[in-house]
């Protein structure tokens, strides 16, 4: 099943002669029902075959009046283009956008000026006699569609106020799925022209062909397919995900455009976004580019333990620009206490297993194979589990060896740790112990910060602090966490392949 929907304007009715205008437009009530004021057709162009146009409202008035002598005189120079492309695809229904604006300009009429006199309602009876006395359309069901906005919104030359106008009309009265729509939007304001164009495809995808036409040249062009329209639009609604970090929203989006090379970026940036950083590092090492293979490589080795933290942290940084204040606290804490794990395991490799078979993924510190100093001792017979001879590592007992295993300057010197695990630590439990939300003034309250840079500059001084590190990492930066992190590579990449002219 086919579908036509067709916008109307002044150009879609028009006058073979102006010869009998006056004589119709006097005769009976028609010049007092259009104000009395002096209508008469025009000429484009100043040329013995070129047709004449007249507002649309007043020539329905004058048809309405005297159908049959009007008639002859009607010239159809769109329609009869479209009528002649669509013969043989079966349309079995056409919609017919006609504006009238009556309760918008009730009281401004009296100005021939006016848009009210634009509108195409009138000219409904001649575009349904025009489809009957075609054959091919005879029965193809006519189904008007009005544009009509209201007395105090604006008008239809409103682009943002008419999409809406246009996304109503089209939910409340087309509820078919066709197997191809066809478009011809050359009528009408720029405005209604464009909400169609960008309404059809919206809700019709790939299965739009627009008409179009040279009315000069009194031929039509090929159809254009809805592809490239599409393509256009897919690629500007992926560039807002892209800078919200919406990677997998992207990808739902203009998957089928991409370049292999991209779609591997936009893959490891989706495994990113769930926080599977090694999975993302994998994907990257596959791409061409050299210079990015050779950054992620860098980062990556064996020596940098603590190189997932740094995403971590920045994922944090992410997910409070997209107003998650909850996985933003989630992500902080995360990126603090999961480094001082990797640290652990970095530094007590021989002490460290999952040796509990019911919780096989919780680390457990065991004295073995270690000359422990007094404040290691001390921290280990502390929180020693009597009943596995080894001590859990999460929560406090983490922290404290962290404390434990610094010389007690380094500890009590550095106000952001200190705040972390004094405060954050416990704000955190409580926070996710509970089913509710969380303000961006209580999670910067959380790490006894105010407001963001100073709560992402705690996050990123507790990193360098526990992976002892000393890279080029300037804190005076407005974002750093973000120009630590790999992701920022891959989405800079991203940015420039996602934009629309390059892919032409």
């Amino acid at each position: 099943m086919n579908i036509w929907i067709v916008t109307t304007g002044s150009s879609d009715v028009q006058l073979k002669s102006d010869e009998s205008w006056h004589d119709w437009y006097d005769r009976s009530s028609v010049k007092r029902n259009c104000e009395n004021l002096p209508f008469k057709p025009i000429q484009i162009l100043e040329d013995s075959d070129e047709p004449y146009r007249i507002s649309p409202r007043v020539l329905g008035k004058v048809y309405e009046a005297q159908p049959e002598e009007v008639w002859q005189y009607l010239e159809f120079p769109l329609l009869r283009q479209f009528t002649t492309q669509l013969q043989g695809n079966k349309v079995t229904k056409v919609y017919l956008l006609v504006t009238d604006q009556t309760e918008k300009f009730n009281e401004e009429r009296e100005d021939r000026r006016c848009p009210y006199w634009q509108d195409t309602c009138e000219l409904q009876p001649i575009l349904e006699r025009y489809f009957k006395e075609q054959d091919e359309f005879r029965d193809v069901e006519l189904i008007p569609i009005y544009l009509s906005p209201e007395k105090n919104k604006p008008g239809l030359d409103d682009w943002n106020h008419v999409l809406g106008i246009v996304r109503t009309a089209f939910s409340e009265e087309i509820k078919l799925e066709p197997d191809t729509v066809y478009v011809s939007h050359q009528a009408g304001t720029p405005a209604i022209s464009s909400a169609v164009q960008f309404m059809s495809l919206a809700r019709f995808g790939e299965r739009v062909k627009f008409l179009v036409s040279n009315e000069y040249e009194k031929k039509p062009l090929d159809p254009i397919d809805s592809s490239e329209y599409l393509k256009g639009i897919k690629f500007e609604q992926a560039k807002a995900l892209l800078s919200n970090h919406d990677y997998a929203g992207v990808e739902l989006l203009v998957k089928d455009y991409l370049d292999f090379e991209t779609q591997i970026l936009l893959d490891a940036a989706i495994q990113w976004n769930f926080a599977k950083f090694d999975d993302f590092a994998k994907m990257v090492l596959q791409h061409p580019d050299g210079n990015l293979v050779e950054k992620v490589n860098d980062r990556t080795k064996k020596e940098n333990w603590w190189w997932t933290a740094y995403e971590e942290g920045y994922l944090a940084v992410v997910r409070l620009d997209q107003k998650n204040t909850v996985e933003a606290m989630f992500h902080s804490f995360r990126a603090v206490e999961g480094l001082i794990r990797e640290w652990a395991v970095w530094k007590y490799q021989p002490q460290i297993r999952d040796s509990n078979p019911n919780q096989p993924r919780t680390l457990y510190f065991h004295d073995e194979n270690i000359n422990m100093s007094t404040q290691l001792r001390y921290w280990f017979d502390r929180f020693f589990n009597k009943n596995h001879s080894n001590v859990g590592l999460f929560g406090e007992p983490l922290f404290e060896l962290l404390k434990a295993s610094l010389s007690p300057g380094r500890w009590h010197n550095n106000s952001d740790i200190k705040t972390v695990a004094k405060i954050t630590k416990e704000e955190r439990n409580s926070i996710f112990h509970q089913l509710r939300g969380l303000r961006e003034p209580e999670l910067f309250a959380a790490w006894d910060t105010d407001h963001a840079e100073d709560w992402e500059k705690r996050v990123l001084s507790c990193l360098i602090f526990i992976s002892e590190q000393d890279p080029d990492f300037d804190l005076s930066r407005e974002l750093p966490l973000k120009e630590v992190s790999l992701i920022s590579h891959v989405h800079k990449e991203l940015k420039n392949a996602i934009a629309p002219n390059n892919f032409p």
